[in-house]
């Protein structure tokens, strides 16, 4: 022993205590350059955390700023797993009998993302079909269901209820979770129901950026209860990306830039005047106009981001400017629809929002259960009602001089209604879906595709329904999008601070175009809103603070043998009868020999050492070699 080198020693005290990181071939200590060859991955030590919890079956978050290789992670954990013989087999809806893990997200555009990750890689292109919305792995259908008003009378509706329920439950193995931040607590329950014990549950998400703005999610008590692994080595090649490069700035306190190739651009002013919101707005809305007519901007795969939804720079009215022009332009008939105290103005293939998801309008019809006044007949209108012609209507004419000369936009070619009415009969049925009608791959028949009819008045709430071409920076928290324009107004200062700029900047996956003063941008950045750089001061802002119901919310499904024997550890009282019931079913499943409980084998450093009979070794998963750096 005496002549073995420190760092000799040093692998035989780690092997001892964790034989899969002993594992690991390592020579130099810094994490940030260590670096191991895992399989066809290349991992960090921070990265190779990942895979060692999977492969003890332990379920944890996986959290870290962008650029720090989450998404290069995941694939390693899952070709990890895959490696060691981990999955069973589970009949998937939609993709049939295949390996039980399923990796999900909130939004339709971040499975497509994390099927784009995992298929540039052979070793786990074939799970590029494992990636689904929450939606789709709970087979979310429609029903007839009954309800009942408060006169007592019974009416049906039409609702989308998930199939795979705790009577018929899905028989995954393993979940990932990605933008687990994104996944409020009612949707978490639906999935938790549906899964048998003993899943394995890995969460992924950034704390750097806001926390939800919807409410509490799952994500929040995943960071109180489970292991965490945090990633804060930024990779060089992704600081070549200049939204990268400008959010890990933003988070330094740094003054952000354009970039020469143009995928970063802040768009400032140079006039000493402040320009008035009004004007601001007109003149925004036109630079708009004219980013679509020349083909910079995108309604269907791009985002408006501003501080706030109020006034003329807020989204209510920027959203109302965007779809009137939008719909001219494309000839949508346009509907009046009165909803309680509310009046929409909407027509078919309109993008919105529904509960936090984009959707779009795929069909309008009367309600024949209106009782309200008339409504106007179907036409060309404006956003806010007013009839639209050929006469009266220029969106091709330029911005004011004023307005222009004011904001001096060197760049612009470039780019709560009474409980009573709430539960009235809108004057329309709107269906929404989350596939788009007017793109030319749509497939109303796509298994992920969601169907939502909104037919009461509390159904178009503003905080429930809005235009989906602008968005406050809080709701887009976990979200991404081609390309991200971010509105600022000298009115937003009191709400700006570093954390929202990184996270209306992330939000793009190709482009930025920054519109706001640079005093205004550089006073944002300056301002921090979490107490530190520790991983326990960003938990706790991202968490609000204190969770006062962490032990009423579940984030792991434990195993049927593990909940049974808190019986006789000494259970809370939260989870007492579930322990009991655990207990019940073991000892009726091992009456009926319908499972034979085994031990799983037990690590000793050099060799397995068994304590129980084990049905079918699983091949060991072993690091490679380390990678030439």
């Amino acid at each position: 022993m005496s002549n073995l080198t420190f760092g000799e020693r040093l692998a035989l005290i780690r092997a001892a205590k964790n034989p899969i990181a002993a594992a690991i071939s390592k020579e130099e200590q810094t994490p940030a350059d260590s670096i191991y060859k895992f399989g066809d991955i290349v991992l960090n030590e921070q990265q190779a955390r990942a895979p060692e919890l999977a492969l003890q079956g332990k379920s944890f978050v996986l959290t870290g700023a962008a650029g720090t290789g989450k998404t290069t992670t995941q694939a390693a954990v899952v070709q990890a797993l895959e490696s060691t013989g981990s999955f069973k087999k589970h009949n998937f809806k939609y993709i049939g009998e295949a390996d039980s893990i399923a990796i999900v997200a909130f939004t339709k555009v971040a499975v497509r993302n994390i099927q784009k990750a995992l298929k540039k890689n052979p070793a786990t292109e074939k799970y590029a079909k494992h990636c689904m919305t929450i939606h789709s792995l709970l087979e979310f259908c429609p029903e007839v269901v009954e309800r009942v008003n408060e006169d007592g009378e019974t009416y049906e509706t039409r609702m989308f209820m998930p199939q795979r329920t705790a009577e018929n439950p899905l028989t995954i193995t393993h979940l990932v979770i990605e933008e687990a931040s994104m996944v409020g607590l009612d949707l978490w329950k639906l999935l938790y129901a549906a899964l048998l014990h003993g899943v394995q549950i890995i969460y992924l998400g950034d704390i750097n950026q806001l926390p939800p703005v919807f409410g509490k999610s799952v994500m929040s008590y995943a960071l109180c209860k489970l292991p965490v692994i945090e990633l804060t080595h930024v990779y060089r090649q992704a600081l070549d990306n200049p939204i990268i490069a400008n959010a890990h700035k933003i988070l330094n306190g740094e003054m952000i830039s354009s970039s020469t190739d143009g995928r970063f651009t802040i768009v400032s002013g140079k006039s000493k005047f402040k320009v008035g919101q009004e004007r601001m707005a007109l003149a925004l809305n036109d630079m708009m106009f004219k980013s679509f007519e020349i083909g910079d901007y995108n309604e269907h795969t791009d985002i408006i981001l501003i501080p706030y939804n109020k006034q003329a720079m807020g989204t209510t009215e920027m959203n109302k400017k965007i779809a009137s022009w939008l719909g001219f332009k494309r000839g949508a008939m346009v509907y009046q629809v009165k909803a309680g105290f509310s009046t929409w103005w909407l027509a078919v293939g309109d993008k919105v929002l529904v509960e936090k998801r984009a959707m779009w309008i795929t069909n309008i019809t009367e309600n024949p259960k209106y009782m309200g006044g008339a409504t106007a007949s179907p036409g060309v209108y404006s956003r806010e009602g007013v009839p639209l012609s050929a006469v009266n209507v220029d969106f091709d004419a330029p911005a004011s001089e004023d307005s222009m000369a004011l904001a001096e936009y060197e760049n612009f070619s470039l780019e709560d209604v009474e409980e009573d009415a709430t539960k009235r009969a809108a004057s329309h049925i709107i269906t929404c879906s989350t596939a788009n009608p007017l793109e030319e791959d749509y497939d109303p028949n796509d298994p992920d595709n969601v169907l939502v009819e909104l037919s009461s008045s509390g159904e178009f709430r503003n905080e429930v329904f809005q235009f989906g071409y602008c968005m406050s920076i809080h709701k887009a928290q976990g979200s991404e999008w081609r390309k991200v324009y971010i509105f600022l107004h000298y009115d937003h200062a009191a709400f700006l601070n570093r954390e929202l700029m990184y996270t209306a900047i992330t939000r793009a996956r190709e482009e930025v175009v920054l519109c706001g003063k640079e005093d205004l941008i550089a006073a944002a950045i300056s301002r921090q809103k979490i107490a530190g750089i520790g991983l326990d001061e960003k938990i706790a802002y991202f968490n609000g603070g204190a969770l006062t119901d962490l032990d009423d919310i579940p984030v792991v499904k434990l195993s049927l043998e593990t909940l049974a024997s808190t019986v006789h550890s000494g259970a809370t009282e939260n989870h007492i009868e579930e322990a009991i019931a655990a207990e019940e079913l073991l000892i009726a499943a091992e009456i009926a020999e319908d499972i034979r409980t085994v031990e799983k084998p037990k690590f000793v450093f050099g060799a397995k050492q068994l304590e129980a009979e084990v049905e079918k070794p699983k091949p060991k998963f072993v690091f490679g070699n380390k990678a030439s750096v």
